[in-house]
């Protein structure tokens, strides 16, 4: 997919992600960092997307070199003070790295020196699956670079790693962005599917004067759950 072409939307927003096949080259959009660690800190993963479409999931305790052949997806846990550093002192725009390391809790997207940057809305991840808790997923993202970043396990995030760990190929950056905001959609629509399911069985048991307290508890806590969806 060119880049030029690549267009998405933001789930719960009107916003169209569009991405121009003019952007920063890849070395002007590293760490500058003088004296730092070799090894890139606070990163829960990275890979390399190579040309052909393949990722290659790269070992997180070793330099990753950013010239190399292909482009890169770097993912960050944010409570890793060690990765705000890095993130504050990278060539990505200053608006970006502001709302990388922000705490900004409503969903955004932003277009700037050849720079797609934003806030999404996601599920908390438990050990094996969604939970009813949401939190958010930051980026930045030019031709070469994506940079994401969260404060919580998130399901979209890992669900694009667990794919590309078993062979999914994605033509650039912008379709790697393109298919984490589809597993956004994906796992809220399967969460919504299952709340709506929970609250027609109480509403029903309700309608039959067969509700037990806690019933009329957790609906409420469920239809809080499907606005904040």
């Amino acid at each position: 997919m060119d880049p030029e072409d690549a267009v998405s939307h933001l789930p719960g927003t009107g916003h169209l992600l569009t991405v121009g096949a003019t952007m920063a080259e890849p070395a002007k959009l590293v760490s500058a960092i003088s004296g730092a660690e070799p090894v890139i800190p606070g990163l829960v993963w990275a890979f390399r997307l190579h040309s052909d479409g393949s990722a290659e999931a790269l070992p997180i305790d070793r330099p990753i070199e950013f010239s190399h052949d292909g482009r890169l997806w770097l993912h960050f846990n944010l409570t890793d003070a060690r990765a705000r550093p890095w993130i504050a002192a990278s060539t990505l725009p200053p608006l970006a790295r502001e709302l990388l390391l922000s705490n900004d809790t409503f969903q955004q997207l932003h277009v700037i020196d050849h720079c797609v940057y934003g806030v999404f809305s996601d599920l908390v991840r438990d050990i094996d699956s969604a939970t009813e808790e949401t939190a958010f997923l930051r980026f930045a993202m030019t031709e070469h670079l994506l940079v994401s970043g969260r404060h919580q396990a998130l399901c979209s995030a890992d669900a694009t790693r667990r794919v590309l760990e078993g062979g999914y190929r994605v033509d650039n950056v912008a379709h790697l962005l393109e298919k984490i905001v589809d597993e956004v959609a994906d796992t809220l629509d399967r969460m919504a599917d299952k709340l709506g399911q929970e609250i027609d069985g109480i509403e029903e048991r309700i309608l039959a004067d067969d509700a037990k307290p806690e019933m009329r508890r957790n609906l409420g806590r469920l239809r809080r759950t499907c606005v904040r969806l």
